[in-house]
């Protein structure tokens, strides 16, 4: 098992340092901001880890779509840990159905909000929450403005080389109850090209779904739903769409995701998925998504 994060492997600039003792000093919610490849995930680890070392429970929120740390593409997931030696894995996650937030804005920052307040209920008051590296535009200022307003973190860290996000800094300057911390990135994060981000998420699929079984599920008994371009559905329409290879999530009651699925084919009123959950007895509703994987 990898460990969460490793010191000896990064050079830690002095400021990732003085904010993990600030961070330490006044706990809560420290939400992190920064644009594609400025280390936003690896300062992540480093804070969680520092936190755990001085003794606090930690609550992980990954809102990262499209490269993931914690759980699989595509979802929002939550890592509850009380130890540096913890497993890394997802304790929960909600299934968002893109790579990317645009097209999807409501639904990340309701997912992100969601999976804070599961935190909170669970005891994890210090929750340090990674997004994504869409900073640029309209869009993404409204997503990171909403987010921020409607999460209010008691820290707001930006990771920049040049005032990437000083933008949306500005939105939030004189906020009551938050402190602004703007940090350099490590000399050794690495900048990576699309195709190598493309991978990245091809390479985390096939270990998602390395030797999962397929199963049927009966449409019949399920609320079936899709990303905007598929709202709700009756089963019997699915079978005249092209959705093999579609990712699907297998949500609980709770519209929590148990586990994520590849949609193989449709039988009638019957879906066959390949899949590693196992227990079907809290599934409840099908989100099916928009991105389409193959080759598994």
């Amino acid at each position: 098992m990898a460990p969460l994060f490793k010191k000896s492997l990064y050079q830690i600039p002095p400021d990732w340092q003085e904010v993990a003792i600030e961070v330490g000093e006044r706990p809560g919610i420290s939400l992190l901001l920064g644009a594609t490849d400025t280390g936003k995930t690896t300062f992540a680890r480093f804070l969680i880890h520092e936190l755990l070392r001085a003794g606090r429970k930690v609550a992980f929120v990954d809102s990262d779509l499209g490269q993931s740390y914690l759980g699989p593409p595509a979802t929002i997931s939550l890592g509850l840990f009380s130890s540096p030696e913890d497993e890394v894995r997802p304790w929960t996650m909600r299934f968002v159905g893109s790579v990317t937030p645009m097209g999807h804005l409501l639904q990340t920052v309701v997912d992100t909000k969601k999976l804070v307040d599961r935190a909170a209920a669970l005891g994890h008051e210090t929750v340090v929450i990674d997004t994504s590296g869409f900073v640029s535009g309209g869009a993404a200022f409204q997503l990171k403005l909403k987010k921020i307003d409607l999460i209010d973190p008691v820290h707001l860290i930006a990771i920049q080389r040049e005032g990437e996000v000083e933008h949306i800094l500005m939105a939030f300057e004189g906020r009551e109850g938050l402190s602004i911390h703007r940090i350099t990135p490590s000399e050794r994060v690495k900048v990576r090209t699309r195709e190598e981000r493309v991978s990245y998420r091809e390479r985390a699929f096939r270990r998602y779904f390395d030797r999962c079984p397929s199963i049927t599920l009966d449409l019949r008994g399920l609320f079936t739903y899709g990303n905007r371009d598929l709202p709700f559905m009756d089963p019997l329409n699915l079978s005249s769409l092209p959705l093999k290879g579609t990712l699907v999530g297998l949500n609980d009651g709770n519209n929590e995701t148990l586990a994520l699925g590849m949609i193989e084919g449709m039988r009638g009123e019957e879906m066959v998925v390949k899949t590693p959950l196992k227990d079907l007895d809290r599934l409840r509703i099908l989100h099916i998504g928009g991105v389409k994987i193959s080759g598994l």
